[in-house]
């Protein structure tokens, strides 16, 4: 994968397909103040992404002779994109400020110092906004903790309804993680990204294997991990201290049977 979206978010994957054709440039373009030139191939709809906002988009890039350079079609993995955060190259960034759903744009612009202009085919769809990690975990009410012969805690903050997440199924969850003191230390919300996993795979730590099994869409649960659930002894440094019992406030949005 090329340097300019090696920061790039990416969402679990949709179908896979074949990458489309190079556009066209079309004769009436706009400039691009970090170099390069834009136009827009198709209008979308609604409210134009505002600060801050992420941006669910399929990247297609050629080189400047019109070799294939990457698509996000053929991996079946789509990009987000918050502009100004440096995900990817200034004038990508720049060209997708302001975008509306369904917008697709054609970019002609260099994507490295002293690089020729590649081509970039970009469409938008969806826009959300990044929503704020809550900055200190909630209060579970005395009784409200469920001790599991393991040693994990869970407390169900919201009673989901809809699939099971069952052993073997790939889940999509947001969730914030802290530090018994109440530091938090990490968060799916502030990169407007939800996390996938498949439970069973050894893809997560042991607290998240067994905490999020038996969550239904549409659910938020509160998971308190010992270090032996957690990462061990060690933990892993500089974020994690050494034998760190975490707290981890989990959503399950989608359920996927194996």
């Amino acid at each position: 994968m090329h340097a300019w979206i090696l920061a790039a978010l990416l969402l679990p994957a949709v179908s896979v397909a074949a990458p489309p054709p190079r556009p066209e440039l079309p004769e009436a373009t706009t400039p691009l103040q970090a170099g390069g030139r834009r136009a827009l191939l198709t209008e979308g709809s609604g409210a134009p992404a505002g600060p801050g906002d992420a941006l669910e988009v399929d990247l297609t890039a050629w080189s400047s002779e019109g070799t294939l350079l990457m698509s996000t079609h053929a991996t079946g993995t789509r990009m987000v994109v918050i502009p100004g955060r440096g995900t990817l190259a200034p004038a990508v960034e720049e060209a997708l400020t302001g975008a509306r759903r369904g917008d697709v744009l054609v970019v002609e612009a260099a994507l490295a110092a002293d690089a020729p202009p590649a081509r970039l085919l970009l469409e938008v769809h969806g826009i959300t906004a990044v929503r704020i990690p809550p900055e200190h975990p909630p209060t579970v009410p005395e009784g409200g903790w469920q001790v599991r012969d393991s040693g994990l805690g869970v407390a169900d903050l919201v009673v989901g309804t809809g699939d099971e997440a069952t052993r073997g199924a790939t889940v999509l969850v947001e969730y914030t993680g802290w530090l018994e003191d109440g530091r938090r230390f990490d968060s799916s919300l502030a990169r407007a990204a939800p996390f996938g996993f498949t439970i069973g795979a050894h893809e997560v730590i042991p607290g998240w294997e067994e905490g999020v099994q038996g969550m239904r869409i549409g659910g938020t649960r509160l998971l308190r991990v010992p270090y032996k659930l957690g990462y061990g002894s060690a933990g892993n440094p500089p974020t994690i201290p050494r034998k760190a019992t975490l707290l981890f406030e989990v959503r399950l949005l989608e359920v996927r049977a194996r």
